[in-house]
């Protein structure tokens, strides 16, 4: 960058000096020589012959020559002021940075890296960054020395071999693909400056290429321990050309853990293998996509890669094995709320985004057998009443106690439901406090609305506590729960009634 600053006086005599015009670059490198541009203009904006004089008030940098304003660092990681003078007139100063001099390049990763690519038919592939460390080695004693990163030093990358231009190029960003067979990048923060090589040209693949990376100071001195030289080689691995179904393509869920079969996809390379036909050869790691396309809206099932995993997913990933299939599968999220029939489309791509031949292909689950919540009842009395002058003093209401069922309908008998959540809510006082809702005898913490899971036995409870201030006459407390996500169950909501009396 350049600085530039001038000085001026009012006369109104334009054929009189009235300004000094300077410029200079705003950093200067140690070793390097830095030469300032003048001039000195009249009233009329022309040049004048007055001569230029430099001089600098701090001791960051020095004037070798008045005459020609040549200057040098004297002290690095400081800021000079360098000043012209003429004709009576004085410029504004320039701030010069002082810079220390790199006096060290080293390679700050693997010189040689292998690419695997997917054969010709891959439109691009990058490399692993081609690293160069700038530093200035600063003598520490007797425990060595000591590496300080330099940032903004320019390394100059090469590529040497092929000779032709093309099929690869150096690129800075990864989204870049112009042919650049020399590029220059800035070291950052960490004295580390970096490119990529990208195959641009896939039905020309280089066995190698070899990248050469220098370094220099401003001086135009090579940085010592430049250049590097890197090489990059483009390996071609199998091509997907087929996906197929590796497994049934419908299954029926007869299960309340609500967790379908796997619904799996091979992918893989045919080789032509002569007389004997094609043989397959499983390809690992590579992308299938799964969607569900049906039911449209987003739940009650979610597509799963762990069995663990309860998050709500409508499309996924799943990289394919060793043996090359990928797989998911479905959980019913909302065991209240069940689809007659889930569709997934299972599909990939090769790394050019062409669609592997065979895909997509089209999953159907089933859930059956599973359970439905169609009823809310007490499990419990209605009422309570809390003596709180008994001795010991009560505080503490029995069980709040709601099931909820399955009920058959060729006999009536209600089969429990373990894990249902209902909603306790204090309706009455509305008021918070000074009772609370607890899940266990030791809880004393201000809770107006709670949800309990249903037990074993399809039971959810809670009790009343009272915590502060005087017992209200009687608290009112509802119980209500829901089939999936909006349907209100049968029964819902249960109120309960608690009366604390002395």
């Amino acid at each position: 960058m350049l600085a530039a600053a001038a000085t001026c006086k009012v006369s109104t005599d334009l054929s009189r000096d009235i300004a000094i015009e300077v410029r200079a670059p705003d950093s200067l490198e140690e070793y390097d020589t830095l030469k300032p541009t003048a001039r000195v203009l009249t009233g009329h904006g022309d040049s004048s012959a007055t001569a230029v004089f430099w001089f600098s008030p701090d001791s960051a940098i020095a004037v070798l020559d008045s005459t020609t304003g040549q200057t040098v660092v004297i002290h690095t990681g400081q800021t000079g002021r360098l000043v012209a003078s003429g004709g009576g007139l004085v410029s504004n100063p320039l701030a010069i940075r002082t810079l220390t001099a790199a006096d060290t390049a080293f390679p700050a990763g693997p010189t040689l890296d292998t690419v695997d690519i997917a054969g010709t038919t891959a439109l691009d592939s990058l490399s692993d960054s081609l690293k160069i460390e700038i530093a200035d080695t600063i003598t520490a004693g007797a425990g060595g020395d000591s590496i300080v990163p330099l940032a903004g030093r320019p390394v100059i990358y090469t590529i040497v071999h092929p000779a032709l231009a093309g099929p690869v190029t150096l690129v800075t960003l990864d989204t870049t693909h112009a042919l650049a067979t020399i590029d220059t990048a800035a070291s950052n923060i960490s004295g580390v400056a970096f490119v990529k090589l990208r195959l641009l040209a896939p039905d020309t693949i280089p066995d190698s290429v070899v990248v050469v990376a220098s370094a220099q100071r401003a001086n135009h001195a090579v940085v010592p321990g430049s250049p590097d030289t890197f090489v990059v080689r483009f390996r071609g691995v199998a091509v997907a050309d087929t996906l197929f179904a590796a497994g049934p393509l419908g299954d029926t869920v007869h299960t309340s853990a609500v967790l379908s079969d796997s619904l799996k996809i091979e992918i893989a390379d045919t080789i032509t293998a002569g007389a004997g036909g094609d043989s397959i050869v499983p390809l690992a790691g590579r992308p299938v996509i799964y969607t569900i396309v049906h039911p449209a809206l987003a739940g009650p099932v979610t597509l799963v890669t762990l069995d663990t995993t309860h998050a709500l997913a409508t499309i996924d990933t799943a990289a394919s094995n060793i043996s090359g299939v990928a797989f998911v599968k479905l959980r019913l999220l909302a065991p209240d709320t069940i689809p007659d029939s889930v569709v997934v489309v299972a599909s990939a791509q090769r790394a050019n985004h062409a669609v592997v031949p065979g895909s997509p292909d089209r999953f159907v689950v089933r859930f059956r057998g599973v359970a439905v919540a169609d009823t809310l009842f007490a499990a419990g009395p209605l009422g309570d009443t809390v003596h709180t002058s008994a001795v010991p003093p009560d505080s503490l209401s029995d069980s709040l106690s709601v099931a909820v069922g399955d009920t058959a309908a060729a006999t009536g008998s209600i089969t429990p439901l373990p894990g249902r959540a209902v909603v306790f809510a204090i309706t009455a006082p509305q008021t918070p406090g000074p009772v609370t809702l607890v899940t266990n005898d030791t809880a004393r913490t201000l809770v107006t609305t709670d949800t309990v899971l249903t037990d074993a036995r399809g039971v959810a409870a809670v009790q009343l506590r009272l915590i502060a201030g005087p017992a209200p006459g009687s608290v009112e407390v509802t119980a209500s729960a829901k089939r999936g996500v909006s349907a209100r169950l049968p029964g819902s909501p249960v109120r309960f009634t608690v009366r604390f009396e002395p």
